[in-house]
């Protein structure tokens, strides 16, 4: 595909424009102090491309829109969080190190995640929810790449974890009749969180990932050929197999990795 990230994105969705383009002032409250952000950016794109497999048109185009920031005394990854008016509010933050990290920075308003959003005239049909930024970006970028899916009137909202209210208030700030996404982790936490919503919206929509990988970025690295980091695995492995020693849990972690390669 001879086109720039932007131009496959406004083609895929039929816009001319996406409203995350232009952003205000912070809001009273929660300030992103840019003395502190690191112009290059360049630890935030070496761990995105190396570690995540996010390709550099998306890294590009998110630094293009303000979509991502980086840290200067901690190179942590800082996505923020703008609301109904533009205003960002608060920022999601990921760890580029080997110690994992994730958080939400300080004074972040309640209720906001995280978001991008595709609509010429900000009404939304859907509100897709995942269970982080980085999830997210996999998301579009696989629906861009692999699927040709048209996400036109959607907006992607990242809960930094598995947040109720942040459903709740996202269909309440962004109005409109959206019915609900979810495009969270084939796991445990993902089931009970499923019932959890259905109080809110009975009719629902679930969207995982396959259920060979635990989220979207996995389906992600999957499908463009590479290995799921074994890190990832030992994690998930100790998160799931709580009576398993950990000389088991890597062992088992080592093998998958190892017949992930071959395959």
């Amino acid at each position: 595909m001879d086109m720039s990230f932007v131009d496959a994105v406004l083609a895929l969705t039929n816009t001319s424009e996406l409203s995350n383009t232009s952003h205000t002032a912070p809001a009273k409250g929660f300030v992103l102090d840019f003395a502190t952000l690191n112009p290059n950016h360049q630890q935030a794109k070496t761990y995105l491309k190396n570690n995540r497999h996010i390709e550099n048109a998306s890294i590009d185009y998110l630094i293009q829109n303000k979509l991502l920031f980086q840290e200067r005394q901690t190179n942590n990854i800082i996505f923020p969080m703008y609301d109904e008016n533009n205003i960002c509010v608060g920022a999601e933050l990921q760890g580029v190190t080997k110690k994992r990290f994730k958080g939400i920075m300080k004074g972040s308003k309640y209720g906001y995640g995280f978001n991008v959003r595709f609509s010429n005239d900000g009404i939304f049909d859907y509100a897709l929810f995942f269970e982080s930024a980085i999830d997210l970006i996999s998301f579009t970028e696989y629906k861009k790449n692999y699927e040709n899916k048209n996400l036109n009137k959607c907006i992607l909202v990242s809960m930094a974890g598995l947040k109720a209210n942040i459903v709740k208030h996202t269909l309440k700030a962004f109005m409109g009749n959206m019915r609900i996404v979810l495009c969270i982790d084939n796991d445990e936490a993902g089931q009970l969180f499923k019932n959890e919503v259905e109080s809110i919206q009975a009719n629902f929509l679930n969207y995982s990932p396959n259920k060979k990988f635990k989220d979207w970025n996995e389906q992600l690295i999957s499908v463009k050929g590479h290995s799921i980091p074994v890190q990832r695995l030992i994690v998930r492995g100790m998160s799931s197999h709580n009576n398993e020693s950990t000389a088991d849990i890597v062992q088992k972690a080592t093998s998958l990795h190892s017949k992930d390669r071959n395959n």
